[in-house]
C-alpha cells in the first residue's frame, strides 16, 4: 500500500520529503524560541515560506534559516526567562555589562541550553542540505505561496478590525515580528536615555534657604 501511495502521489507532482518535515518542526521552535506563544498558523505559514525558498532560491533559504536557528539558538534561554523583547529586556541589555552577563548564564535552567544546541543543530544540517536541481512549480508550490502570504496579512487586519491602524510591519510571523520588536524597542531605549541625559544637564530650579535640622537622618542600602 505504501508503494502505492508514493506512486500515486508522484504521479500528481507529490513527493514524500523528510525536509519539508524538518522545516516544519525548525518554524516550531524557531517560533518559541523567540519568545512568542504557539501559532499553528504561522508555524506552517513560515515552513511553506522555507518550501519555497527551497525551490526558488536554496542559497536565499539556507541563509535565511542558518541565521534564524543562530538567533533563536541563542535568544532561547532568554525567552524562556523575559519571553519575547521588550523595552525593558533591550533596557537590560543596555544597562549589563560583561560581569552581570556572564553571571546572568547561571540563572538560566541547564535544559535550556540542550534545547538552544538543538535548534542549531538543525540549522547546520539544513545549511548542508545538497542544492538539487529545481523542479517546475505545480499546485501545492502555488497554494504554500497563497497561504504564506495571506497568513502575513492576518494580524494586520484583525488590527484594523478590533479598531486599530493598518501596518504591514504588525504582522505576526515570529520570523519578522522578532526583528520589528528588537529594533522598535531598542529605539525607544535610546530616545528614553537621551530624555535622561537631558533631564541630568538641567540646573535646579530650587534653592535651600536654610538648614536646621534637629535630628541627623542616615540610610543604609
Amino acid at each position: 500500500m505504501n508503494v502505492t501511495l508514493k506512486e500515486t502521489l508522484a504521479a500528481r507532482g507529490i513527493t514524500l520529503n523528510p525536509w519539508t518535515g524538518l522545516y516544519f518542526l525548525q518554524s516550531l521552535l524557531i517560533n518559541l524560541a523567540l519568545g512568542y506563544p504557539f501559532s499553528l498558523l504561522y508555524t506552517v505559514a513560515f515552513t511553506c515560506v522555507l518550501y519555497l525558498l527551497w525551490q526558488a532560491a536554496p542559497k536565499v533559504q539556507k541563509g535565511v534559516l542558518g541565521l534564524y536557528s543562530l538567533v533563536a539558538a541563542l535568544y532561547f534561554p532568554f525567552s524562556l526567562a523575559y519571553g519575547a523583547p521588550n523595552f525593558n529586556t533591550l533596557l537590560a541589555l543596555h544597562s549589563t555589562n560583561i560581569e552581570e552577563s556572564t553571571e546572568m548564564f547561571t540563572i538560566f535552567p541547564w535544559y535550556s541550553y540542550l534545547v538552544a544546541l538543538f535548534i542549531f543543530g538543525l540549522g547546520v544540517i539544513s545549511v548542508r542540505r545538497r542544492i538539487t536541481a529545481a523542479k517546475r512549480w505545480g499546485k501545492i508550490e502555488a497554494l504554500c505561496l497563497i497561504f504564506s502570504v495571506g497568513t502575513f496579512f492576518v494580524q494586520p487586519i484583525q488590527n484594523l478590525a478590533w479598531g486599530g491602524v493598518f501596518k504591514l510591519k504588525d504582522t505576526g510571523y515570529p520570523a519578522f515580528r522578532f526583528v520589528k520588536d528588537v529594533i522598535v524597542n531598542n529605539n525607544e531605549v535610546i530616545d528614553e536615555q537621551q530624555r535622561m541625559a537631558q533631564f541630568a544637564q538641567m540646573k535646579d530650579t530650587w534653592t535651600v534657604t536654610a538648614v536646621k535640622p534637629k535630628y541627623h537622618t542616615y540610610v543604609v542600602v
